[in-house]
C-alpha cells in the first residue's frame, strides 16, 4: 500500500501545481510580448528563448523608478509607459531575442498577480 501511494497518488497530487506553473509562465510570456509590440521600438525580432518565471522581494519602488527612467533614456521603450503598479513581491522573466543580426536580452518585471509589467530593463 505504501509503495502504491508513493508511485501513484503523490504524482497525481503534484499535477495541478505543475500545470499552474506552466500557465503562469505562458501568461508572463504573453504579457511581455504584448508589451514589446506596444511599447518597444524593436519590431522585427525572433524569440530565442525565455527563462523560467521567478520572484523577488528586492526591487524597491525607487529602483523601479530608476528602471523606468533608464528605459526611456536608453530608448528601450518608444514613449512614456503606464506601468502596472508596484507590489512588494515581483515576478520576473528574462527573454533573449534575435534582432538585427544580434542577440539581445531584456528582463521583464511583473506584479505578483501577473496583471501587467511593472518594469523592463536591458541586461
Amino acid at each position: 500500500m505504501n509503495r502504491t501511494l508513493k508511485t501513484t497518488l503523490l504524482p497525481l497530487m503534484a499535477l495541478p501545481f505543475l500545470f499552474a506553473g506552466c500557465g503562469e509562465r505562458h501568461e508572463a510570456r504573453s504579457l511581455a510580448q504584448d508589451f514589446m509590440e506596444e511599447h518597444m521600438p524593436m519590431q522585427d525580432y525572433e524569440v530565442v528563448r525565455w527563462s523560467r518565471l521567478d520572484s523577488t522581494f528586492f526591487v524597491t519602488p525607487v529602483a523601479l523608478k530608476a528602471m523606468h527612467a533608464e528605459a526611456e533614456r536608453s530608448k528601450i521603450v518608444k514613449h512614456r509607459v503606464g506601468y502596472q503598479g508596484y507590489t512588494p513581491k515581483l515576478l520576473f522573466m528574462h527573454g533573449w531575442f534575435a534582432h538585427d543580426h544580434d542577440t539581445i536580452s531584456r528582463t521583464f518585471y511583473f506584479d505578483d498577480k501577473l496583471q501587467g509589467i511593472v518594469g523592463v530593463k536591458r541586461n
